[in-house]
């Protein structure tokens, strides 16, 4: 070997040999039974840096930007709920205005129909079977006018208010107080009353001519027979006391009938009967007069009716 083959071969350097280990190189230590392998620890996700004056990553933007969108939906959702609320809820002057108006006109056929029926609230002979007739006809129609006025209420915004609605409560249970009372009265006094008057007849009978006046008091009697199961409470006992009377002075004039001209002690008896009779009949005709007087001014609806128009017009001026 020369010089120079020398010199070259010491400057390269020289490379260690590594042998690839082999299997049988690799021990293998299995563990004991009594031994176990220490936790391993979770693997930490690691974050992608951001390195600041650069932008985020895409996927943040992204999420940034869905969750805007998300939260301005639900802004914008709020709105469109309270804009709906408003709109169907809440109450304004126009709907106080337009309760106020109604108000006014349910108030004039109200008060007519209040009136009708307080016109033959009042059981007298001082009138004719025709007048009666009438007047019954016109508490009808009234009362029909007043019921279909007042539904008019039933769909009202104002109600929404609660102030308004109480009053409203109010109003209606004297309402239905009243219309209970009228169907019930208007009925019993379209028997009833004619049933009176036809019965007024007898006093105009002689108690000697005992035809005459059993020919007066038939039809006064099969009035009476047809208006004994009405079903107001007053007229009802009245119509009773009515049909005592007439079976008292049917026995009275009966009786006077057989009696001398002579017999003035027994004459003078009967004609007290016959004015005791016709005291009571007059007594039972007051109570009921005055009972049913009673009722139908407790079934008034006027002053809880006019609560209620007054706080709708307080409620259009605020």
């Amino acid at each position: 070997m020369n010089e120079n083959e020398d010199t070259t071969t010491a400057a390269q350097p020289t490379q260690p040999s590594v042998e690839p280990a082999t299997p049988e190189q690799s021990p293998v230590v299995a563990p004991t039974p009594a031994q176990s392998s220490p936790p391993q620890p979770e693997p930490v996700a690691t974050q992608p840096s951001v390195t600041p004056g650069y932008p985020a990553p895409k996927s943040n933007k992204k999420m940034l930007i869905i969750i805007g969108a998300i939260v301005g939906a639900v802004v914008l959702l709020g709105i469109i709920a309270w804009v709906v609320y408003a709109a169907l809820f809440a109450v304004t002057k126009e709907d106080y205005r337009q309760a106020a108006a109604i108000s006014n006109d349910v108030s004039t056929v109200g008060s007519q129909s209040y009136s009708d029926v307080l016109k033959i609230s009042y059981i007298t002979t001082y009138t004719t079977e025709t007048a009666i007739k009438n007047d019954v006809d016109s508490a009808k129609d009234s009362l029909t006018e007043y019921k279909s006025a007042n539904t008019k209420f039933k769909d009202l915004k104002a109600l929404r208010d609660k102030d308004v609605k109480k009053a409203y409560d109010a109003y209606m249970e004297k309402y239905n107080g009243f219309v209970r009372f009228s169907n019930s009265y208007i009925d019993s006094a379209e028997k009833v009353l004619p049933a009176v008057v036809g019965c007024e007849k007898i006093s105009s009978t002689s108690i000697s001519n005992l035809s005459s006046f059993n020919i007066a008091i038939a039809p006064c009697k099969e009035a009476l027979n047809d208006a004994k199961d009405v079903s107001d409470p007053d007229l009802k006992k009245f119509v009773a006391a009515y049909l005592e009377n007439a079976k008292d002075i049917t026995a009275i004039v009966t009786e006077a009938t057989t009696l001398s001209s002579s017999d003035y002690v027994r004459r003078s008896a009967l004609s007290t009967q016959i004015y005791d009779a016709t005291d009571k009949l007059q007594d039972a005709q007051k109570d009921a007069n005055s009972n049913i007087e009673k009722r139908l001014k407790e079934v008034n609806p006027r002053t809880s009716y006019n609560n209620f128009g007054d706080l709708l017009t307080d409620k259009q001026r605020k």
